[in-house]
């Protein structure tokens, strides 16, 4: 096997094909392949599980004799390996990819399987009819669905990807040969499951944007709600303000009688049946308290005003940059 085969960035890759000739002293040449693939598959929005398809070919030239090392294959598919490689075709054996097809098969069993998945997903959240009142959506398990489509397709892109690598390869094998039916039937079939991954591809990307469509909706309706009761927080505000100005209106309307009733009502005025209205001498003196305590109080209220408006831009001057820096 190569070294980059055991290596870390191999280990941690999301898929990837590769070959190389190998020499023996012995004579026997062979031809060693091998490739990766990931699937996602979910149960639910909640649950999934990532599969692995690893596999390790060694073909000799000489003997026709095919070594194949899988790795971390799913219990379900280890049985239908095991049956193909007991039974293989005798003259499928003379050509070194001749069991790349079986596995692109396996390849799209477990994608189209990963794929209608997510679609049942997306259904389910289409279906939903409105709710009554205020909407509450479940932006986390749509956010989950998303996620997983989004992985989904990253594994058939690799996937498509690695079979364009893998047809390449072929194809520059195919051209020195004399038997040309044989390759070219393992061609036609690679070239098939790289046609139907595509399309799976596509398919995913459709669930994608409906997944998208959902979310996007989701938050339109909660918005235009909060719309509509905005709306009607501003109309019962505005009800609030008319019924204010009539409050004031009917304040001030009484505020002059009332100020000329508290000035007649104080002790500097007398009035008597015989003497009729008499006038205090001091007098002068509640304006001499009444002028400069209106006039400080305004002062104050000026000041007080301007300071404010003065504060407030820096305010939100200060709030814009922490909310920057966060």
């Amino acid at each position: 096997m190569p070294t980059s085969w055991w290596s870390d960035y191999s280990r941690k890759s999301n898929g990837y094909f590769g070959c190389q000739r190998s020499h023996s002293p012995t004579g026997h040449d062979s031809f060693e392949t091998w490739a990766y693939f990931e699937i996602k598959h979910i149960e639910g929005a909640s649950q999934y599980h990532w599969y692995r398809l690893n596999t390790f070919i060694r073909w000799n030239a000489a003997t026709r004799q095919t070594v194949v090392l899988a790795f971390d294959i799913p219990l379900a598919v280890a049985p239908r390996f095991l049956e193909l490689l007991a039974t293989p075709d005798p003259y499928a054996l003379q050509f070194p990819f001749w069991f790349y097809p079986h596995l692109l098969e396996e390849v799209a069993r477990q994608q189209e399987a990963a794929v209608w998945a997510i679609r049942d997903e997306v259904r389910v959240v289409e279906k939903q009819p409105p709710s009554e009142g205020r909407p509450d959506p479940d932006y986390r398990h749509m956010h989950d669905i998303a996620r997983h489509a989004i992985h989904v397709s990253e594994t058939l892109d690799v996937a498509v990807q690695t079979i364009q690598h893998m047809l390449v390869r072929h194809g520059a094998l195919m051209r020195p040969t004399p038997d040309k039916y044989g390759w070219q039937k393992i061609h036609s079939q690679i070239q098939f499951f790289e046609s139907y991954i595509s399309s799976l591809r596509c398919r995913s990307s459709s669930n994608e944007k409906r997944m998208s469509n959902e979310i996007q909706l989701a938050f339109n309706t909660v918005a235009q709600y909060d719309a509509s009761t905005s709306v009607k927080i501003g109309l019962a505000t505005q009800s609030d303000s008319v019924t204010m100005k009539s409050i004031a209106f009917v304040t001030l309307t009484f505020l002059p009688p009332t100020f000329v009733s508290a000035i007649f009502s104080m002790s500097f005025f007398d009035y008597s049946a015989d003497s009729g209205w008499a006038l205090s001498d001091k007098f002068w003196l509640y304006w001499v308290f009444a002028v400069p305590t209106t006039l400080l109080t305004a002062i104050a209220w000026y000041f007080l005003r301007k300071y404010s408006i003065s504060v407030s831009p820096k305010d939100e001057k200060q709030s814009s940059s922490s909310a920057f820096m966060v």
